[in-house]
Order: C-alpha cells, then sequence, then structure tokens
C-alpha cells in the first residue's frame, strides 16, 4: 500500500459523493482521483523521476490537499513548507530538501523572489494563482501540461512526505517519513477514533505540522467529506461547523481558548460536533474543564511528534473526572498508548523505568520515522539501532498506564539539587485567572545554582504584581519549586510553528544576570 492508494476505492464507492471543500469550490471524489493523477503526470512530464523532491508554499487548499495525495501516489516526495518560515529559513530547507519544483501561492511570492537566484535545485517554479512571469500556473499545467506514465512506489519503505521540525532546539530537521509511517499512524488514528465515512472533518490547522495532516488523511482515507479552511479564524470555524455540520475537527489549545473567548461564541449551534480532537501543545486542567463545560465530553486528546505520528491518546469518556477524587489528575494526563504503539519511560542510562519514576518518554511503532533527510548524526541521537525514539520529553506511567509530562529535557532546573520541571509550575500559574499564559525558565543563581524565573502575560485589562504570584505558588508548590522572580511581558516568543521558544527567554535573561 501507498499513501494515496485509497482514491481508486473511494473514487470507485462514492464517487459523486463530496471529498472536499473549500470556498465557493468543492470536488466529488472522482474528480479527485482524477486531478491527483493529473497532477503526478504532468510533473513527471516537466521530467520529474521517482524520488524526487517537490515542495509547496501556501495556505490550506484543496491544491494543498492534492499536492499530499498525488506526489506520494506516483514515488515523488512531498515537502511542505511552513509559509511563517521567512525567506532565510526557506532557503535552508529547500536546500536540504534539494526540491526539483516548488508549487507556490503569491501570497508568498516576495519571500521566494528574495532567494530565487540561490534556490539552483528548483527547475520548476509553479503558482496556484497562474502563470506569473516565466513560472507555471498550477491550473494551466493540469489542463493542457505535458503527461507522462505513473505508478506507484516500488516499497512501502520508499519516502512519502518530508515534514521539518519546527526547529525549537536548532535548524529545523527533515523527518523522512515513509509510506508505512504515515499509513501506520493513519490508520491507528482511524481506530482510535472511530472514523466512519459518515463524519466530516474540519480541517482548521496548517497542513505543514503532522497532527492536522494525518488527521485530515485518517478522514479521507474513511471517505469522509472535508471541509478545508484557508487559515483559522474563530468566527469562520464556528460558522462553518455550524453551517456544514460538522461532526470532528481538529484544533490546537490556543485555538479552542480563542474560540471559548469570543463573546458571542454561545450563539453559535455546535452541537453537530461529536469530537473536538486537540493536541501539538499543553493544555491545563483549568483550561480543559472550562471548556468541557461549555461543550460537553466531546474531547479527544492527541499526544504525538512529527517523527513518530500519534503516541498516544487520551478519548472522550476518560475526560470524565471528578472535581477532587483519585481520577481528578486524570486531566493532566496525554492519556494511554494507541494501538501498535510502544510507550516507554527510560534513565539516562537506557534502562527502562519503574511505574512512577520520571525519564525520557521513548517510543517504538511502524510509524516511527527511519531519520531526517541528510542528517545522520541527528539520526543517531534520536533513534536507535532498534527503532526505539528518543522524544526528548521527560515523563512517567501511573499505574492504569496513562503517560503524564513534566516537561522537555532540555528545559529542566536543578536548583540546590532538586530537579523542577517547569511545566509543573506552568499548570499552577495558569490556575489564576488574570494570567493569559506563562513560560517558566532556570536561569543562574550563585547559591541554588539556578532558580524559578516566571514569565507572564496577563489578560487584557487584568493586573497582578509579582509577590501576588510568588505568593499563590507558594500555596499550590513545594517552596523550592515556586518562582524567585516574575516578568511581565506582552507576548511570549514563539517560532514558525507557533510554539513558545524558551530559549529566547533563556537567552535574554542570562544577558540581564
Amino acid at each position: 500500500m501507498y499513501v494515496g492508494h485509497f482514491l481508486k476505492r473511494n473514487s470507485l464507492l462514492y464517487g459523486n459523493k463530496t471529498a472536499l471543500k473549500s470556498g465557493g469550490t468543492s470536488l466529488t471524489w472522482a474528480e479527485l482521483r482524477n486531478r491527483t493523477e493529473r497532477l503526478g503526470r504532468v510533473l513527471y512530464g516537466l521530467g520529474l523521476n521517482k524520488g524526487d523532491r517537490v515542495s509547496f508554499l501556501g495556505y490550506n487548499s484543496i491544491p494543498f490537499i492534492e499536492f499530499h495525495l498525488a506526489l506520494p501516489s506516483c514515488g515523488l516526495v512531498a515537502v511542505a513548507l511552513n509559509f511563517r518560515m521567512v525567506a532565510r529559513e526557506l532557503e535552508t530547507v529547500l536546500d536540504n530538501a534539494e526540491c526539483s519544483a516548488l508549487i507556490y501561492s503569491s501570497a508568498f511570492a516576495s519571500k521566494i523572489d528574495t532567494i530565487r537566484d540561490k534556490l539552483t535545485y528548483i527547475k520548476h517554479f509553479i503558482c496556484l494563482e497562474g502563470l506569473r512571469g516565466n513560472d507555471l500556473g498550477y491550473e494551466d499545467l493540469l489542463k493542457s501540461g505535458q503527461q507522462r506514465e505513473i505508478s506507484p512506489p516500488a516499497s512501502e519503505d520508499n519516502p512519502a512526505c518530508i515534514l521539518y521540525t519546527s526547529g525549537t532546539t536548532g535548524v529545523p530537521k527533515g523527518a523522512t517519513m515513509t509510506h508505512r509511517n504515515v499509513l501506520s499512524s493513519v490508520k491507528g488514528i482511524i481506530i482510535e477514533q472511530g472514523i466512519i465515512p459518515e463524519n466530516s472533518f474540519l480541517l482548521a490547522a496548517p497542513l505543514f505540522h503532522i497532527a492536522p495532516l494525518e488527521g485530515m488523511l485518517a478522514f479521507l482515507y474513511q471517505a469522509c467529506t472535508c471541509v478545508v479552511l484557508s487559515q483559522f479564524d474563530p468566527v469562520l470555524v464556528m460558522e462553518t461547523i455550524q453551517r456544514e455540520r460538522i461532526s470532528h475537527v481538529f484544533l490546537v489549545p490556543r485555538m479552542i481558548s480563542a474560540i471559548y473567548e469570543y463573546p458571542q461564541s454561545a450563539n453559535y449551534d455546535l452541537s453537530c460536533l461529536s469530537m473536538i480532537i486537540y493536541g501539538g501543545a499543553p493544555i491545563s486542567p483549568e483550561h480543559l474543564r472550562k471548556f468541557i463545560k461549555r461543550w460537553g465530553l466531546k474531547f479527544f486528546q492527541h499526544y504525538g511528534a512529527t517523527e513518530s505520528g500519534l503516541m498516544t491518546c487520551m478519548k472522550r469518556h476518560e475526560h470524565q473526572v471528578s472535581d477532587e477524587g483519585p481520577d481528578a489528575k486524570r486531566l493532566r494526563s496525554c492519556g494511554r498508548q494507541v494501538i501498535d504503539m510502544e510507550v516507554e519511560i527510560k534513565g539516562e542510562d537506557g534502562e527502562r523505568l519503574a511505574t512512577g519514576e520520571i525519564g525520557e518518554v521513548v517510543v517504538k511503532a511502524d510509524s516511527v520515522i527511519p531519520g531526517y533527510w541528510r542528517m545522520s548524526e541527528e539520526t543517531r541521537e534520536r533513534i536507535d539501532n532498534n527503532g526505539w525514539y528518543r522524544t526528548g520529553d521527560m515523563g512517567y506511567l501511573d499505574e492504569e498506564g496513562y503517560l503524564y509530562l513534566v516537561d522537555r529535557k532540555k528545559y529542566l532546573i536543578i536548583s540546590g539539587g532538586e530537579n523542577i520541571y517547569p511545566a509543573e509550575v506552568e499548570n499552577v500559574l495558569h490556575m489564576m485567572p488574570q494570567i493569559l499564559e506563562a513560560a517558566v525558565i532556570g536561569v543562574k543563581d550563585e547559591k541554588w545554582g539556578e532558580t524559578v524565573k516566571a514569565v507572564v502575560v496577563l489578560k487584557e485589562g487584568q493586573s497582578l504584581t509579582e509577590e501576588e504570584v510568588i505568593e499563590f505558588c507558594k500555596l499550590h508548590l513545594a517552596s523550592y519549586k515556586k518562582p524567585t522572580s516574575v516578568d511581565f511581558i506582552p507576548a511570549l516568543p514563539r517560532n514558525a510553528a507557533g510554539k513558545v521558544v524558551k530559549d529566547v527567554l533563556k537567552e535574554k535573561y542570562a544577558k540581564k544576570a
């Protein structure tokens, strides 16, 4: 099997059913199959060959989905680019991937033009909006481009796509995903979520990230109708769910918060939703309880990584917990391992740790990538010879198999010989109603080695003092874990993937010290 093989079956069984909708455009399954096969043939007609990489730079769209289906189906490799990257970052990624063609939106033409002369590997530039200078037009190419015969990839172990990690630890690395990797993760999502053809899916998160990409592929695999939004907007999400009677949506926690905080959100009828899938970033139990109270037990948590796909999940019924009972802690967990996935906690010596002991989360499955594109040293650091992937996340498993993360390994704070995990302190900070978001880092201290600093963003119109924040933490944490200093800033620094970059904060406050 290969990524996209299901198009033949779905066009046969559901040929006239709507596969994709975006704005005023829709495609049936028969039309989607025809366009994706044609895209593969015209790319080969341009002189591309099996194994060549093709990149895509643009917002969510029907062509973006055609790209993700067509290229793997004919043995090419899809490289989805993060449109938030600046020109220099795009150049680094494209140079590493050595792409033969680039499909792009004119919205990002200025970025491409800035580095065009340096992109020596790219033989063909294809603009989604039509002919632009010497660049080809996407629709024109599909209609009249020269075509060559195509055939599926030779093996499930051939690369299907390369997704570049967000680069919180340095230069982005190209996670090389084989057909086996993608299909293994997709099938796991289908089983764990119970996806059936009668479901519908709203795509609101960008397709250059693993969770929305594999989530969308899972619904397409099952011949569901997928509705595509070019970008996230809380009002548009609610309007679309209400109008299209969407059953499933994937949102990162910040998106859920934006919808929850929208003043008129209660006026929208979202009763058709049967599942709100979330992941991609931590979410505090306090926020989760608020969301459940408003929308009910519809939440399904994903915990995964670009290198491994979905690793654990917490299903809807598992979100039903008491306020103070022994099960209350479950809302802090990432759920339990998904089907065909091994999850273990290992110490510095690589030995498996006992229940309740904190160590690094490591996983093994058919969805774990073979390595990073042309980065052998980085591959050896994260993936061993037996296929175990070191996530870099620190956590522990409880007696029921629920995984609890305590923080990234690199952000561990050691103060006076005690280990402090920033995520634990951040969870307490998020209990304060005045705080919108917070990040905790370690700063050097002559006496203790390191101490805890909280960097806080307040909600609009709210105020707090450093003393109030510290006193609140003293009520909920062991004394050595409380912040010794608090800074209030307008916004936390984030990278192109929208993730908080603590390295920027650590560097900033190291200089101040």
